[in-house]
């Protein structure tokens, strides 16, 4: 709602933009959905069987997985926005002012993933408080940083606006992974465990992706 809102004080072109590449920006986040729901699943199966370690393992597997897709979105989403644009119909003003915004956007996914999929471990073992929380500031922070970057005291136009995410999510990634620290989870953290497993990342997207294609 607030970037609409910051839209329109921008005007129309900048309103259009903001449409199109909120497209692409959502199209990219299907990954990350996928990825939370396989770690929602698998390390609820485990914690509610009593199976703490093999919840660990699937945490940590899931965490090391949100770094790449992160990474990976970002790359893959900076090489195709302006392409995806233009095939949107955005007008070559239009497309400049959509990855004007997506440039800095897209900087800001590993720091989404890593926050999303901290917040499906919280869930994972019945803890929605904290991934309320730490989205709720989040998101404040967000409407917060698109009335100081687009309306005032900055004033830097709709590249604000693609500022504000990869801001509010350094927060976001601070305070989850802080708070998973002092779980009774916390030490799948640690990176001393064993690396990436093709088993473990079939088992999450065998989930993941039914989930993210409903």
């Amino acid at each position: 709602f607030s970037e609409v809102w910051v839209g329109g004080r921008l005007g129309s072109e900048a309103q259009a933009a903001i449409g199109l590449a909120g497209q692409i920006w959502f199209f990219m986040v299907l990954l990350i959905v996928a990825l939370s729901a396989g770690t929602n699943a698998l390390v609820s199966r485990f914690w509610g069987a009593g199976d703490v370690e093999n919840a660990v393992i699937a945490a940590r597997q899931s965490m090391i997985f949100s770094v790449i897709f992160g990474v990976t979105i970002t790359v893959v989403g900076l090489a195709v926005s302006r392409p995806l644009l233009r095939m949107l119909g955005a007008s070559p003003q239009v497309e400049a002012l959509g990855w004007e915004m997506l440039r800095f956007d897209l900087l800001g996914q590993p720091l989404i993933c890593i926050h999303w999929v901290s917040n499906a471990i919280f869930r994972a073992r019945g803890n929605t408080r904290t991934p309320m929380i730490t989205a709720g500031v989040v998101c404040l922070l967000v409407i917060l940083f698109n009335f100081a970057f687009c309306v005032w005291p900055f004033q830097v136009g709709i590249a604000g606006l693609g500022m504000s995410w990869p801001l509010a999510s350094i927060v976001g990634v601070v305070m989850t992974i802080y708070l998973q620290k002092k779980s009774d989870i916390g030490r799948f953290l640690d990176w001393k465990g064993p690396g990436i497993s093709r088993d473990w990342f079939v088992r999450i997207m065998k989930i993941g992706i039914p989930a993210c294609v409903q």
